[in-house]
């Protein structure tokens, strides 16, 4: 897939996820179960809670560009939720394959402790780190202690 290419379909995630930068709204359609506390490496950056959507998770190895597993959102001082990043997840049972599942143009990661391929898009925050690194050093979870 070629870099313009793939800048489309992120383009077009993000017209799509729009309506998800309210996390009531991302709640009601279905992103609603939290997989994670607030996640942050000291010298990597964070990622965010993780939010999945239970009939996404269940993909049978399947992604589909307008419909990630999983939405991630860091609290803002205020305490509304601010949606920083998307996630593809394809867990380790549903890739029997020896090469990683590729999306986007990306390798998916695998992710030992949690037994699933992943491709973080950082649609909602820049990421110095790149697109479609793990962590974002823009990203803290400093306003994460009272969710």
């Amino acid at each position: 897939m070629t870099d313009s290419a793939v800048q489309a379909q992120v383009e077009r995630l993000r017209q799509a996820a729009a309506p998800f930068f309210s996390f009531d709204v991302a709640q009601a359609a279905g992103w609603n179960v939290a997989l994670s506390e607030c996640v942050e490496v000291p010298e990597l950056g964070g990622m965010g809670i993780h939010y999945g959507n239970p009939t996404q998770l269940d993909n049978d190895g399947r992604l589909t560009l307008l419909r990630p597993e999983v939405l991630l959102y860091v609290p803002d001082a205020d305490g509304s939720m601010a949606l920083v990043a998307v996630e593809y997840i394809i867990g380790e049972d549903d890739w029997p394959y020896a090469e990683p599942p590729e999306f986007l143009g990306q390798a998916l990661h695998f992710n030992e402790q949690q037994r699933i391929w992943a491709l973080h898009v950082w649609i909602g925050r820049a990421n110095p780190a790149g697109l479609f690194a793990d962590f974002n050093p823009e990203v803290s979870c400093e306003n994460a202690a009272d969710r």
